[in-house]
């Protein structure tokens, strides 16, 4: 079974409107079988005048 729940947040910064999407994916293990539990973030933000999207994860396995 997998659960995935996602947000997005959209803030002020500098007077732009920065797009944040958190995301959260978990796969609940079934058989003794390891869950994989991804965050990631995805910002929007203006880089030299230019809307860049920046993407940061992280995958942990549980014990």
């Amino acid at each position: 079974m997998v659960v995935r729940v996602c947000e997005t947040v959209r803030a002020p910064v500098g007077g732009v409107l920065v797009v944040v999407r958190v995301c959260e994916t978990v796969r609940v293990p079934v058989g003794g079988v390891l869950a994989d539990i991804t965050v990631w973030e995805t910002v929007r933000a203006p880089v030299g005048g230019v809307l860049a999207d920046i993407t940061v994860w992280e995958t942990a396995k549980s014990h």
